[in-house]
C-alpha cells in the first residue's frame, strides 16, 4: 500500500483527535513520528510533529 501525508499534526493529542474523525467515515490512517511526540524531553519542538498518512485511493476523501 502507498499513503499520502494529509496532515502534519502538532502532537499526539491532536492526531489521535484527528484519526478519530477519519475513522468515522471509515477511513483508517497511519501515524507517523507519534513516538516522538511522546518522547518530547529535550527535542526541539520543530521535530515532534506527528505526519497523518493515508492511503493513495482515500486521499481525496480525506481532505474533505
Amino acid at each position: 500500500m502507498n499513503y499520502k501525508k494529509i496532515y502534519l499534526a502538532a502532537n499526539a493529542m491532536e492526531a489521535h483527535l484527528i484519526q478519530g474523525l477519519l475513522e468515522r467515515e471509515s477511513i483508517e490512517i497511519n501515524l507517523s513520528g507519534e513516538g516522538l511526540s511522546i518522547a518530547t524531553g529535550g527535542l526541539p519542538t520543530d521535530v515532534i510533529h506527528v505526519e497523518i498518512l493515508v492511503e493513495e485511493e482515500k486521499y481525496a476523501e480525506a481532505l474533505e
